[in-house]
């Protein structure tokens, strides 16, 4: 993905096939990433020199630093 600011949104179906679109997000692509991973609560991705990096809900030590925080902003683990 290249650098720059983009938006998202989510479309979701429920068990009859309605759908429903979320609200638009816009996010900023400071990092430039070789991969991505995205979960509910967090998500990891391994930047173009091969150093993982976490960011989301870490309540329960799963972002990997050790810690149980919580990062807003991609942080290097």
């Amino acid at each position: 993905m290249a650098l720059g600011t983009y938006k998202v949104y989510v479309i979701a179906y429920d068990k009859a096939g309605n759908s429903k679109k979320s609200s638009e997000v816009s996010f900023r692509v400071s990092v430039q990433f070789a991969d991505i991973s995205a979960e509910a609560n967090h998500s990891f991705a391994m930047d173009t020199n091969g150093y993982l990096c976490a960011w989301g809900y870490g309540g329960y030590g799963q972002l990997g630093d050790g810690t149980g925080n919580t990062y807003l902003q991609s942080t290097q683990i």
